[in-house]
């Protein structure tokens, strides 16, 4: 959720959108061909999406690759005790956890590498389940394997 800003004059303050990114290696390894969707919840007007879209697109353009499409669903982003639940709809789902290591690496595992983009709080997580079932990316995925498998954290952006 945006807490603050605007962009291009529209106010962004409570906007909620989720994006799901696909791509041919990790996000932590650079560039690479990706697709993306984007879902936004209801309560966003058109004007606040075109406007919070414009400003995903030029801040994180190549993060997100080819867009494939936006969705209006109900999206929910809940915070708890170390643990953090992104809801978009019925198509994606995904839990984490602040990872306690070295309970959850893999077994001789060191190295993980950082954010893909620069978070304030960031927390090494454990995934704990990872459910995408739109028919966006011609294939859907329900992972309940846990592992440590990214951070979760708050991020900024300033517009220039």
């Amino acid at each position: 959720m945006i807490r603050t800003g605007e962009f291009r004059g529209i106010d962004l303050a409570g906007v909620k959108v989720a994006a799901v990114i696909v791509g041919e290696s990790s996000l932590s390894a650079g560039p690479a061909p990706r697709k993306s969707v984007l879902f936004f919840d209801p309560s966003v007007t058109k004007a606040q999406q075109q406007a919070a879209q414009a400003l995903l697109v030029a801040e994180y353009g190549a993060l997100l690759g080819e867009s494939l499409g936006i969705h209006i669903a109900p999206v929910e982003f809940h915070e708890s005790a170390g643990a953090v639940h992104l809801q978009a709809g019925d198509l994606v789902s995904v839990s984490m956890r602040r990872a306690q290591l070295p309970d959850d690496a893999m077994k001789g595992a060191r190295l993980w590498y950082d954010p893909f983009i620069p978070l304030t709080e960031s927390h090494l997580a454990t995934t704990l389940n990872s459910r995408f079932a739109g028919s966006d990316f011609g294939r859907y995925w329900d992972d309940t394997n846990q592992g440590v498998k990214g951070y979760y954290g708050r991020f900024a952006v300033v517009s220039r």
